[in-house]
């Protein structure tokens, strides 16, 4: 199950580029499917930088 902590970490992130409401669209998401739970863990461990902006 994805844990606030991965939320807490896609927030910081992100940085300003998305609102608050977009990035708990994307966390709500990834709890409930799968592969977009698996999609974003394998994002936070793969993207530069300049991707998470």
């Amino acid at each position: 199950m994805l844990t606030l902590e991965v939320g807490e970490r896609l927030a910081a992130n992100t940085r300003t580029c998305s609102s608050a409401s977009e990035t708990a669209s994307i966390v709500q998401r990834a709890k409930q499917d799968r592969v977009v739970r698996e999609h974003l863990l394998k994002w936070e461990k793969t993207a530069s930088e300049c991707d998470r902006c």
